[in-house]
């Protein structure tokens, strides 16, 4: 009888450090950013749960975790979830700028002048503030992805308004970046294509393959608005559908614990032999010790309604943990964790029902 396949898992960073035996003979592979990648673990509904974010200019190097501060004399709503980030320009030139905020309910960038006044920018879908993620102390993909994309949009695009910022979240998703004013979040962008980033920086057009979501919604929301953007080819941030959850709908079956099987694509080809074969074969001391978590996870599913003003689209959304990897989120995580995905299903089509065309 042939041997049950396993699941694929990753060495954690102890191997990581090994003594460069053929099984690590490519440690960048023992990196999140390539270990989401290989697994093909998607973008949409990656978003953190911040309704504001707080950015100071601090000139580099920076610790590894930002202080929280209160932005002095802005007011938010009580209990806003707020998240303090540091901002520099990027490589290596002064940091002159101002404190900013930004948050999901103006959805505008203010920045305070010397006097301490905090002044709103106009709106606009162009990008005004890209703030790419190069936090290297909290991750390396971070590090080393986010600056090398910050120097490809500097030489084609010399005055984008780029700059380096403090953990975004989602170091697997490296490069990550913010748009602000519109507050989507994206991710993997160095595999965009040149015209497509001119596109972003110059016109505001979104790269629909690298959203991760609209920053102040649900993860559930999120997705609803990819996927729209998707079937349309909306690119224009203005072009934003109303999007409704009308409720979950139950869980699903139950996935189970344990050893996971393996993948049948084929995309261990892409690792070296040696690391490939000690994934598969579960050698690794402390990747054969990532297994996903040991309680059964229920399927959320929920109902949502789409509307563009033209069509109104009722779908079920499904997050389900997928049976065939688990990866570190971190490249310093101790441990690997379950890849999830999300499955759509339209259930009804029909006219709109709204009364005066699609919501900006």
């Amino acid at each position: 009888m042939a041997e049950a396949p396993t699941a694929q898992h990753f060495p954690g960073p102890e191997a990581a450090r090994g003594d460069g035996r053929a099984v690590m003979g490519d440690s960048t592979f023992a990196r999140c950013g390539a270990q989401s990648r290989l697994v093909d673990e998607e973008l949409r509904g990656t978003i953190p749960n911040f309704e504001a974010f707080h950015f100071l200019p601090v000139p580099g190097p920076w610790p590894q975790a930002v202080r929280p501060a209160e932005p002095d004399g802005f007011r938010l709503p009580p209990s806003t979830r707020l998240k303090t980030l540091y901002y520099r320009p990027y490589p290596g030139r002064p940091t002159t700028e101002s404190p900013i905020v930004w948050d999901t309910y103006s959805r505008q960038i203010s920045t305070r002048s010397a006097d301490g006044a905090w002044h709103a920018a106009a709106p606009t879908t162009v990008p005004q503030f890209i703030g790419v993620c190069i936090h290297g102390r909290h991750d390396t993909c971070c590090g080393v992805r986010g600056g090398g994309f910050i120097r490809r949009v500097q030489q084609l695009v010399p005055d984008a308004p780029i700059y380096g910022v403090s953990h975004l979240g989602g170091d697997r998703f490296a490069p990550t970046a913010v748009l602000l004013p519109s507050g989507y979040l994206l991710g993997r962008l160095d595999d965009m294509a040149d015209e497509d980033l001119r596109e972003l920086v110059e016109e505001g057009l979104l790269p629909l393959a690298h959203l991760r979501g609209r920053l102040g919604v649900t993860p559930a929301e999120a997705v609803a608005e990819i996927w729209y953007r998707e079937k349309f080819h909306r690119r224009d941030p203005a072009d934003l559908p109303a999007i409704s959850v009308v409720g979950p709908v139950g869980v699903g079956h139950h996935i189970p614990a344990g050893v996971l099987p393996a993948r049948s694509t084929g995309s261990e080809s892409l690792l070296s032999g040696g690391l490939a074969s000690a994934i598969r074969k579960g050698s690794l001391g402390a990747a054969s010790s990532m297994a996903t978590p040991a309680r059964p996870e229920a399927v959320p599913r929920y109902n949502v309604l789409v509307d563009d003003g033209v069509r109104r689209w009722r779908i079920e959304l499904r997050r389900e943990q997928r049976d065939d990897a688990a990866i570190q989120y971190t490249c310093t995580a101790a441990l690997s964790k379950p890849v999830y995905h999300w499955k759509v299903d339209v259930t009804e089509e029909t006219d709109s029902l709204l009364a005066a065309g699609p919501v900006h």
